[in-house]
């Protein structure tokens, strides 16, 4: 190959790769404002982004290349599943949802017959039911993995932090107000010393909003037996004063709890 004909062909290829990366950049930044700033459940609002991600990979950059489309669709779609859950920690499976619409589009468009575009439209609509069956279940937050003890938690127990039997983080989103919902698994003894260290008393005034949240593991009334604890400043509604505030939902019986925590800056 000559130097002009290399030249040409890097030239060739040079739009398609930059509309590719200014599209990600600029999904990724809005989907960053997103995930900081609103108060979205950051599983729901990571799984839109992923499959964003995938989409705008593989149709921005095959759909402005000049020739080879389909190639370019499947190559990045390779990339992209490959690369973005090691390099932006986005679950892979969303990804390829995503990747899989761009490149039925990719091929659908130079041949754009009824026949086609039934076909399409058929394979659309089950990635699309599929992913958002994956948004549903992230949104309530299932299968439930068990998540790390915060500081929150660590900071209060000590050493007894081993005597927690399991704890499951739902994160409500938010940057400098954050809220989060957390389910604790651990005897009625370290309850007890949370609830005390968290400065709630016992309380019968649960604010509604309690019982909509979104896990499905999360209670939407108040389990038999159960007691509330609640902070003193924590709010019915809206964001509250500055600080942290808890309110919990102890099931002494089946050993769990259930809290709400907000930060505010």
């Amino acid at each position: 190959m000559t130097t002009r004909r290399l030249l040409w062909t890097v030239l060739r290829w040079l739009p398609p790769f930059g509309v590719t990366v200014v599209a990600l950049y600029g999904w990724l930044l809005v989907s960053f404002f997103l995930v900081t700033f609103g108060h979205f459940p950051r599983l729901l609002t990571e799984s839109t982004a992923a499959f964003g991600i995938g989409f705008l990979a593989v149709s921005v950059g095959s759909l402005t290349a000049s020739s080879h489309r389909l190639t370019v669709a499947i190559v990045l779609f390779v990339l992209s599943v490959g690369m973005a859950p090691a390099k932006l920690a986005m679950p892979a499976t969303t990804v390829a949802l995503g990747g899989a619409c761009a490149v039925m589009l990719v091929a659908w468009v130079p041949k754009r017959t009824p026949r086609s575009t039934r076909w399409v439209f058929r394979g659309a609509l089950v990635l699309l039911v599929g992913f958002a069956l994956l948004a549903a279940a992230a949104y309530v937050d299932w299968p439930a993995r068990k998540d790390p003890l915060p500081n929150e938690i660590v900071g209060v127990l000590g050493t007894r932090a081993s005597r927690v039997e399991a704890l499951y983080v739902y994160d409500l989103g938010g940057f400098l107000d954050h809220d989060w919902l957390w389910r604790i698994e651990a005897g009625p003894d370290v309850m007890a010393l949370l609830v005390q260290s968290w400065d709630a008393r016992p309380t019968d005034d649960v604010p509604a909003g309690f019982w909509r949240m979104s896990p499905h593991y999360w209670p939407h009334t108040m389990p038999v037996g159960a007691k509330a604890y609640r902070s003193s400043r924590f709010p019915d509604e809206g964001r509250g004063p500055d600080g942290n505030h808890y309110l919990v939902v102890h099931d002494e019986a089946r050993r769990e709890a259930f809290v709400w925590f907000k930060a505010n800056f």
